[in-house]
């Protein structure tokens, strides 16, 4: 099965999906801080860990066959280096790198969840406390 059949199979309100964290490393950090600063933006605060891209992903057990979670993963890094890039207001053509799987990995790291207990307010609706 392929990425997109796989996105498919996301079902948000029955919880059946995974997570991919996505973090700057270091050396994207300070990188970023003289770039900001030529662009006119020191006085401002680069990086907020709490705006880090969460990537909701179909569930982790859909990847059956050995391999290709992380060729599905390494195809996204491209995609999800070109966002990163946007998101601390980069252009692609300013970051002076490939936006490669390799460059990905050498400026941001990914952790995987499995799962996550996440709550809509529909689920307390009912609730007597």
């Amino acid at each position: 099965m392929n990425g997109n059949d796989l996105s498919d199979t996301i079902d948000l309100a029955k919880r059946d999906f995974s997570l991919v964290l996505v973090s700057p490393k270091g050396k994207l950090l300070e990188w970023l801080t003289p770039f900001w600063e030529k662009k006119g933006y020191g006085p401002y605060r680069n990086y907020v860990p709490e705006e880090n891209t969460v990537l909701v992903i179909p569930n982790i057990d859909r990847f059956t066959t050995p391999g290709s979670f992380k060729e599905f993963l390494d195809q996204m890094k491209p995609k999800l280096l070109f966002a990163e890039l946007v998101r601390f207001h980069v252009g692609p053509d300013e970051f002076g790198h490939p936006l490669t799987k390799e460059t990905f990995d050498e400026f941001f790291d990914v952790a995987l969840r499995d799962a996550a207990s996440i709550h809509f307010m529909s689920d307390f609706k009912n609730l007597v406390v």
